[in-house]
């Protein structure tokens, strides 16, 4: 599956991804990486848990903890807030 980082709180080390369905992804960065608004990811991006995904944008593999899965955009804000 594929998605776009949509929301980023680089404090907290979390992202918020839209889905293909059109629904929202929080997922909690394992390391120090650099996202930006409107990178395009990839991978089980609805698997809750510990996940590799791939920044396609950044060509880059990312190891990540999925927080929340089908989440609407202000449950998105809150949550990565």
């Amino acid at each position: 599956m594929r998605g776009t980082i949509k929301l980023i709180n680089n404090k907290k080390g979390f992202i918020a991804v839209l889905t293909e369905e059109e629904e929202y992804s929080i997922i909690e960065l394992q390391r120090d990486y650099s996202p930006e608004v409107d990178d395009v990811v990839s991978g089980d991006l609805e698997g809750l848990g510990g996940e590799t995904i791939r920044n396609e944008t950044q060509k880059q593999d990312w190891s990540v903890f999925i927080q929340d899965i089908h989440a609407s955009r202000m449950m998105a804000i809150k949550e990565i807030s």
